[in-house]
């Protein structure tokens, strides 16, 4: 009896965490951070597009984060796009007057039954507040293409719980006195 039931049970946590992982979104692993500091921002891909593939993850890195350095992926291609800053800052002594806006990771092939993560070290802005990365999850195979743009930023009194395709987010809160 005792075997059966520990079965039972190891059955029902199988099939919640696959649920899960279909249902999944893609978001930061540490959803929290504290003001002007340095932050490993973990993007989680849980799943591909209906079934396809993911082929690339393009991040739109929201205004606030001056200072972001992607990690190369195994596999994949990767390459950013900048803009000027409207004030530029200084940096270790260096005038810094361009910042990375977007991040794409491309050229791989993340199978929708498998997870996968894409790092980025970013430095949190002075301010505590929200910050929200639309991401595009590209996917295909063969003939068939695939797409999801997790942009969408919650309304007030919303949260991203109440989004099918939420952008992901990151709590900046003030550092501890």
């Amino acid at each position: 009896m005792k075997r059966y039931t520990l079965m039972s049970i190891l059955f029902a946590l199988t099939a919640t965490a696959i649920a899960s992982l279909a249902s999944a979104h893609v978001v930061i692993d540490s959803p929290k951070a504290e003001t002007a500091s340095s932050f490993r921002a973990v993007f989680k891909v849980g799943h591909g597009c209906d079934g396809l593939p993911t082929t690339s993850i393009t991040v739109v890195v929201p205004s606030g984060i001056n200072r972001i350095k992607p990690m190369p992926k195994v596999g994949w291609t990767l390459s950013t796009k900048s803009e000027k800053l409207a004030e530029p800052f200084e940096d270790h002594g260096k005038k810094v007057d361009v910042r990375v806006s977007e991040i794409m990771w491309s050229g791989g092939k993340l199978e929708d039954a498998h997870y996968d993560e894409f790092i980025a070290l970013l430095r949190t802005p002075a301010s505590p507040g929200k910050l929200y990365f639309k991401v595009t999850q590209l996917c295909e195979d063969g003939s068939k293409t695939g797409r999801w743009d997790w942009h969408e930023i919650p309304g007030p009194g919303k949260s991203r719980r109440d989004y099918k395709a939420p952008a992901a987010e990151l709590d900046v809160v003030a550092k501890p006195k």
